[in-house]
């Protein structure tokens, strides 16, 4: 049970780490604003890490980097590529 705690916990960090790496590189994206990019830049250090590295066996950070920004770009161009997003009503008013 002490090993599913620690790799669930290993998990989670991880976790947390992409979601806030895709949060902030959207927000710098929007905002150009330094703060985000001061962040960004930390976690980018993180899966660059020796303690990355050591937290997960499977995914190499920069392999984890590579996932994320195809992940941040196609998520990206569907908002720009869908025609709801740029205004038009469905067909028929529904």
């Amino acid at each position: 049970m002490h090993d599913e705690g620690v790799n669930n916990l290993r998990c989670a960090i991880v976790e947390r780490a992409a979601k806030d790496y895709l949060f902030l590189k959207k927000r710098y994206c929007k905002t150009k604003d330094d703060k985000y990019l001061r962040q960004l830049n930390r976690i980018i250090r993180f899966f660059r890490s020796e303690w990355y590295a050591n937290l997960i066996f499977s995914v190499d950070g920069e392999t984890m980097l590579e996932l994320l920004d195809k992940k941040f770009e196609d998520e990206d161009s569907r908002k720009i590529q869908s025609p709801l997003r740029q205004g038009y009503t469905k067909i028929g008013g529904m």
